[in-house]
């Protein structure tokens, strides 16, 4: 277990804890990273587009 935790570090130990434990609750840790990494990809989006009407407000400000 300790080699374990040496190659994948706390994310890895927390991952066999899981599967270890119960499915269900690996189930339930997947989809929240899942939902995390959704929520992510949505505010780069968004930061993204911000960023353009920064710039057009920029063009007809000048």
């Amino acid at each position: 277990m300790e080699k374990t935790i040496l190659e994948y570090g706390i994310v890895g130990a927390i991952l066999l804890y899981f599967l270890w434990k119960d499915k269900s609750t690996f189930e339930m840790y997947k989809n929240t990273m899942q939902r995390m990494a959704d929520l992510l990809e949505a505010i780069q989006k968004e930061q993204s587009e911000l960023k353009k009407d920064v710039e057009e407000i920029k063009k007809f400000i000048k």
